[in-house]
């Protein structure tokens, strides 16, 4: 049985503290990344994809994006800007970084290295006893690490499992994942994870923390240099020198080997920065009474950031500011990106950023916190990307711009539940509830909640996108009602007003009455009477008023002074307005009704979600996209008591459970909403021509985690955000409901390898509460490991010898089915059902497919990869590609279509054959060999067969049906083709432009010069009787062509001189000697020559240049006709001209504002 758990090789234990999970955030940098993992972009989470390209790197079956990406949750209090700015992560090929969860899984004290067993806490109560004393000794881990992979963009979480020592990843792949422990290598404290290598389905190995060669080593940690706490009640600071701790948070990525050989490395450097940061505040008491105490930690961040990537002759510098960040002491902001090939410039981008500065005065902040770390008060945004081309041209930069709402401190109490600025004065304290005599407000603020945000982005093109945000708003979790949570929910103030005019029809004979309907929670009753024919004060002008119900007068009303009114009660009145004289009044009462809708209806949760986007291009045309959610869901919350009722009292007691309000990366699961249906309008929602309905999976997570004792939950978030529905309308004006149906996608999914049972069920319902609590289950599909930790009294904390199960859950959800319908005005309706097959006992790919169509036709298709395989029926070289985690290699594929009565109609299949024993390379060289093909079950025929390969993968030969024998040549680091060679055997052709690294075959010892007047391209050689260019071993019996392009001298071939042919271009002579047949070439004389081939007689040679980075710079057809290709200092493509230099083509490329020519 296969099993999707990788060996760690390290011993494993856990620990707890009985109150609460202590969670320790990782680096500022490694905080701006990870948000995309606990908050993927999407539209279920409303987080619209917003970045910035840069480069790519291309490897042969790899590509490397390089970009800056934006996230818009938002910007919470007491979050640190990134190098790139504030919501802004550099992406580059990922990282690896963990929660730590109470103490760090590799550390001293952590459950890699702890004595229990924790299979035998869930049975023997003497484990339990030792367990319960090592947590009364400090000396035991609560939790594991919660484990983030960035693969190349790919999200993969994991655990390390205590007891078995193996990892447990989350959604099962058959990506391969270990950890290098550190030994004696002067790097981290000995037996901490220092490493990882991981290799993904293509054979590509990633390397994290440590190179391959374990020289290079480049993780983060933070280092305590004081712990310290302030009491608010006799003012003083009491701190403790910090000690050594190198807890690693992030393992950033060195190096990648792709399945060619190929290497991309990663370099560092390392960055000092000092921050402070606020631990957690609590009241507390002695004998002098009760009073709040802050503490906090000033540390030192070793961070290492991104300086260079190269890969073969190509290479990325990250250049930093020269001087240091004001909102981060030690840290440089990112200056530049500058891409290369060799020395020469490709491309460069520079960054520019804005601070803003937070009110110094502001007693939401603690002094002790202010004076400790002034940066606080600045805030880091990016301003401006510009891209500058090779020759110093740029083009207009990219420019944002963000919500104006200035952020405050770093360390401000002016948090809403969540950690997002809420204006209120809260104090110095960060708490959740009222504490001494200072209110605390922790509600929504719907408005200051998007400070900082980003708002616009004006493109290079003159175009722009626009975003407008909204609140998140969900359903509660089920288990609100047995929490006291502070209120959350913003108060919603609604001004009411009753106008009061003299008019007979309001006369009753006595009084002037007018009917008034007050709304609940009612403040600041004012009641406004203008008396426009005398003076108010005069004896004449006087006038009573009064509020009264069925049965009395409420209240009597005064002019221009508030009042609330008692009791409050909703219901109608009247006001009755009396006068002993005439004269004309103007009356108004006035009122505020305040209401908040209460969490356990709605909650409003954490940050923003997108509502609409306008997009306007440069000609100010205007495309809109707005959105609409609902059936959301909230599925954690940052901070609540848990209400239960004592068993003998049956008085109702509270039980404290939660982090700092809305710290990133401190919750326990840090997705908080998502949204079950999300629709997509085209253009405004209100005069749309269309829309389009998103359905999504929202499992809520499982477990008791929110009574005492706390636990993690059970982590469902890689069940939801799954799409089960995509519906397509279009307007219709004749439809009941606006709109017709045009086009549906549904998707089922396979949970554990169980489809759904029911038409409303899109895979079975995953675990939540396991019955069995004691159960350890792990198969192909699902594990269930069970944890215990002791259990306590609530009020005294004491232990009570028994145990409390919690659960690390994880296995497979792939698609199990698609249901494509388009229907259309005639009433007909096409349907498309696709089923997905697996193979979860040998890996975890789609094994296979089944089409049917709306004519009952099936096509069914399978896949066969290297692990389909029994390992004894494996040739030689699929076992090579196991070894190498070349998993996801099609070995055969099949596809078979069936008529409406099961009558097979179609068969094709393909098999591709590899090989390991090529000549003069290793066993491990793995590349395939023939490709075969057969239809209805007939003969198998040879589509294709590759001769030979060079070192780095590339075809050096290859025959295709029907087709001649193809050569090639390879040269730019092995990335390009410059020779293509039709009917000619290795080691009988040479080409050489002199553009690139390589010689073609030739050899030569010369210098080669660059300048302006080669003929395909910038570089040429000179030659003379001694740096004269050969070429020797060529098969006997052979005759060769050499043709080549010279100037300014008297060449000779073989010792004789070569005479020009008549054809010239820009003063270069072209040369061709035929009739060749000796075993060796060589080349003398004088001046310069260029584009030199030699190829046999018969043979058709088509030549090709590069700019590297760039593109193909000329094309030589086999008769010797070359086309040029030329691009602009931003590498686009300019003009296309023939050999004589007239131009076949033109591009040309202009910004708004800029003046065409």
């Amino acid at each position: 049985m296969k099993y999707p758990l990788l060996l760690v090789f390290l011993l494993c234990t856990w620990y707890a503290n009985g109150q609460d999970i202590k969670l320790i955030p990782p680096s500022p940098e490694a905080t701006a990344a990870f948000k995309f993992a606990e908050v993927p972009v999407s539209l279920f989470t409303g987080v619209p994809n917003t970045s910035v390209e840069i480069h790519q790197i291309k490897a042969k079956g790899l590509t490397i994006p390089v970009s800056v990406n934006y996230h818009s949750r938002g910007v919470k209090v007491d979050e640190i800007a990134s190098r790139v700015g504030l919501g802004w992560m550099l992406s580059y090929g990922g990282a690896i970084t963990r929660q730590v969860r109470g103490r760090a899984d590799d550390s001293g004290l952590g459950i890699m290295y702890q004595p229990t067993n924790y299979n035998e806490v869930l049975y023997d109560a003497d484990a339990l006893l030792s367990l319960e004393q090592r947590m009364i000794n400090g000396e035991a881990d609560e939790s594991p690490d919660q484990f983030y992979l960035d693969l190349n963009g790919e999200s993969i979480k994991f655990t390390i499992d205590p007891t078995t020592k193996k990892l447990l990843v989350q959604k099962y792949s058959d990506v391969a994942i270990s950890c290098i422990i550190a030994k004696d290598f002067n790097s981290t404290i000995d037996g901490s994870i220092e490493g990882w290598k991981v290799t993904d389905l293509q054979g590509n190995t990633y390397y994290y923390g440590l190179s391959k060669n374990r020289l290079g080593h480049f993780y983060d940690y933070d280092q305590l240099i004081t712990s310290a706490s302030f009491s608010f009640l006799d003012g003083k600071k009491v701190s403790s020198t910090g000690f050594e701790s190198r807890n690693i948070n992030t393992w950033h990525l060195v190096e990648i080997e792709t399945a060619y050989g190929e290497r991309i490395e990663f370099d560092y450097e390392l960055e000092e920065a000092i921050s402070c940061r606020r631990s957690f505040d609590r009241v507390e008491q002695n004998e002098r009474g009760t009073y709040p105490v802050s503490y906090y930690s000033i540390s030192r961040n070793y961070q290492y950031q991104i300086s260079e990537i190269k890969f073969k002759n190509e290479s990325i510098n990250f250049i930093p500011k020269q001087v240091t960040r004001a909102d981060l002491p030690g840290s440089q902001a990112l200056a530049k990106i500058i891409v290369s090939y060799g020395a020469e410039l490709v491309k460069e981008f520079s960054f520019e950023h804005s601070f803003t500065t937070s009110n110094t005065v502001d007693n939401t902040v603690l002094y002790m916190l202010r004076e400790e770390d002034p940066s606080a008060n600045h805030r880091m945004f990016l301003a401006s990307i510009q891209e500058k081309g090779r020759e110093g041209e740029t083009k207009p930069a990219y420019k944002f711009e963000y919500n104006q709402t200035l952020l405050p401190n770093r360390f401000s109490t002016s948090q809403d539940a969540w950690g997002y600025y809420n204006g209120k004065q809260n104090g110095p304290f960060l708490a959740f509830y009222p504490y001494d005599a200072q209110g605390v407000n922790r509600e929504v603020d719907t408005v200051k909640a998007e400070a900082g945000l980003l708002k616009k982005i004006t493109y290079p093109t003159g175009g722009s996108v626009e975003f407008e945000y909204e609140h998140n708003k969900a359903m509660p979790p089920f288990f609100i009602g047995r929490m006291l949570i502070p209120n959350i929910n913003p108060t919603t103030i609604s001004p009411k007003s009753e106008p009061m005019l003299k008019m007979a029809a309001n006369f009753t004979g006595s009084v002037y009455s007018y009917p008034v309907t007050l709304g609940p929670n009612k403040r600041n009753l004012r009641f406004k009477l203008l008396l426009p024919e005398c003076d108010s004060t005069a004896a004449a002008c006087k006038f009573t008023a009064y509020l009264k119900d069925d049965a009395s007068i409420v209240k009597q009303l005064y002019p221009s002074i508030p009042d609330n009114l008692p009791g409050e009660p909703i219901g109608s009145y009247k006001v009755e307005i009396a006068s002993p004289c005439d004269h004309h009044f103007y009356g108004n009462l006035e009122w505020e009704e305040v209401y908040r809708v209460p969490e356990t209806e709605l909650l409003y949760t954490s940050g923003k979600r997108i509502k609409k986007i306008t997009y306007t291009d440069a000609s100010k045309g205007v495309k809109i996209k707005e959105y609409a959610y609902s059936g959301g869901k909230t599925f954690g919350l940052p901070g609540f008591y848990f209400k239960r009722i004592h068993k003998i009292a049956k008085a109702e007691y509270t039980d404290v459970h939660g982090s700092l309000p809305g710290s990133p990366l401190t919750n326990l699961q840090g997705n908080s909403v998502g949204y079950q249906i999300v629709t997509e309008y085209f253009d405004e929602k209100a005069a749309n021509y269309g829309k389009v309905e998103h359905e999504f999976t929202i499992t809520e997570d499982g477990g008791d985690y929110y009574e005492f004792p706390y636990t993690i939950p059970i982590d469902n978030e890689w069940l939801r955000g799954k799409s089960i529905g995509t519906s397509y309308f279009k307007t219709s004006l004749g439809s009941p409901l606006g709109y017709e149906l045009i086009k549906e996608i549904r998707n089922r999914y396979l949970f554990a390898n169980n489809s759904s049972t029911g038409s409303d069920r899109v895979f079975s319902p995953p675990f939540v509460n396991i019955n069995q609590p004691y159960l350890y289950s792990i198969s192909d599909t699902l594990f269930y490991r069970p944890f215990a930790i002791p259990a306590r009294e609530p009020d005294t904390t004491a232990f009570i010898h028994s145990r409390k199960i919690f659960y690390i859950t994880g296995g497979t959800l792939d698609l199990h089915q698609t249901v494509e319908r388009e229907y259309f005005a005639s009433g007909d309706t096409v349907e498309k059902v696709t089923t997905y097959s697996y193979d979860y006992s040998r890996h975890y790919q789609p094994a296979g497919t089944e089409t049917v169509d709306s004519q009952g036709r099936l096509q069914r298709s399978r896949t066969t990869y290297p692990l389909t395989l029994d390992a004894g029926k494996r040739t030689a070289a699929e076992q090579q590609l196991v070894a190498q985690n070349r998993v996801a290699v099609p070995l055969l594929t099949e596809t078979v279509v069936l008529d409406a009565s099961g009558r097979e109609v179609a068969a094709t299949e393909q098999r591709t054959h590899y090989r390991n024993d090529w000549p003069g390379k290793a066993s491990s060289f793995v590349m395939p060999f023939t490709i075969k093909s057969r239809v209805n079950r007939g003969n198998w025929q040879e589509e294709a067969r590759y001769l030979d390969y060079d070192g780095s993968g590339n075809p050096l030969g290859l025959v295709v049906k029907y087709g001649p024998e193809t050569r090639y040549l390879w040269d730019y680091q092995g990335n390009h083709p410059v020779a293509e060679v039709v009917h000619a055997d290795p080691g009988t052709f040479a080409y050489t432009s002199f553009e690139a690294e390589g010689k073609g075959n030739w050899r030569y010892a010369g210098a080669v010069y660059t300048d302006t007047i080669g003929l395909t391209g910038l570089r040429h050689y000179r030659l003379t009787d001694s740096t004269g260019i050969s070429i020797d071993g060529l098969p006997a019996g052979t005759t060769y062509e050499l043709t080549f392009w010279a100037r300014d001298g008297a060449v000779k071939v073989n010792g004789a001189p070569a005479t020009p042919k008549e054809l010239t271009r820009r003063g270069w002579h072209y040369y061709q000697v035929s009739g060749l047949k000796t075993g060796a070439v060589s080349i003398t004389g004088s001046g310069k020559i260029d584009e030199l081939r030699l190829y046999p007689a018969g043979a058709l040679m088509s030549t090709y240049t590069y700019d590297p980075l760039v593109g193909m710079t000329s094309q030589t057809d086999p008769n010797g006709r070359t086309t040029y290709y030329e691009y602009d200092g931003f590498g686009r493509l300019q003009a296309v001209r023939d050999e004589e230099g007239n131009v076949l083509k033109t591009y040309q490329y202009h910004y708004k504002g800029q003046s065409v020519e």
